[in-house]
């Protein structure tokens, strides 16, 4: 208790000079301070940079070769030639690798605002944004107006789900409670609405909804222009991850190497599938 109320004084003793100027300039200092708070790291000799103004963006940047091994050999083998959709890019740490390291053209969808906000910032600080380019959509299992029911609010968060307002993520340890308005379209749906550069490479890592996009995009995963997946399939779920794997299957992608497991109750692991 005691201890308490000494840390409350010293926070308090050290807002004083804080609070003794304006409102306006306070605002503008915390302005320049978030700003300029980067990121910096190599990963296969190439040098990249992160907006990160809280822990958890510096961990997502501290950890981009490590927290999802099997992610970076992959991304490896893609070249200028090749164009990667990177859906559930959060505040893009792969989709800023694969066009900084590997040249290639990227879409990125993020639709949590908070992460898309950091998402575009940190493609503008590594200079990519003549070949990668973010939109803050969901690829989901409908087109249709949603809500995105977010596990967080802070930058960096995952485990946000596209559906009706207060449902909520599988691997979520908590009810949804925050919410904001999202539009989703199928692959297939986007494909024929916008016309936009088609994946040779697809990455997918969205939380639990992966099933139903898959089972939408018939289409963009028959055509032979895209020659691997790589995508986060439930490992608790047995029927629902053979599903998947039949259907990518039957549209010439066979399952070539599966992650290591990842969560608790409900575990996970990436999928890669290749053109057959």
């Amino acid at each position: 208790m005691i201890s308490a109320m000494l840390r409350g004084a010293v926070r308090r003793a050290a807002m004083l000079p804080l609070q003794a100027v304006g409102a306006g300039l306070r605002a503008q200092a915390l302005e320049r301070l978030t700003a300029g708070m980067v990121s910096e790291t190599t990963v296969n000799g190439v040098a990249l940079r992160f907006h990160a103004p809280s822990v958890l963006l510096r961990e997502r940047a501290a950890n981009l070769a490590t927290k999802e091994p099997d992610m970076l050999p992959w991304l490896d083998r893609l070249g200028p030639d090749d164009v990667l959709w990177d859906v559930g890019a959060n505040i893009g740490v792969f989709t800023v690798y694969a066009a900084a390291a590997r040249q290639c053209r990227v879409l990125a969808f993020e639709p949590a605002a908070a992460n898309y906000a950091v998402l575009a910032r940190n493609l503008q600080l590594n200079a990519v944004t003549d070949r990668a380019t973010a939109y803050c959509l969901a690829l989901a299992g409908e087109t249709a107006l949603r809500a995105l029911n977010l596990y967080s609010e802070e930058p960096g968060a995952a485990l946000s789900h596209f559906g009706a307002v207060g449902e909520t993520s599988r691997y979520s340890e908590r009810r949804a409670t925050l919410s904001h308005g999202m539009v989703g379209f199928t692959i297939d749906d986007f494909i024929a609405h916008f016309n936009p550069p088609r994946p040779t490479h697809l990455k997918m890592d969205v939380d639990g909804l992966e099933l139903p996009i898959l089972l939408t995009a018939e289409a963009a995963l028959s055509d032979r222009r895209l020659a691997s997946v790589m995508v986060e399939l439930s490992l608790t779920r047995r029927d629902e991850r053979q599903q998947a794997i039949d259907f990518l299957s039957a549209r010439g992608l066979r399952l070539a190497a599966a992650g290591a497991p990842q969560g608790a109750a409900e575990q996970a692991a990436n999928h890669l599938f290749v053109r057959a």
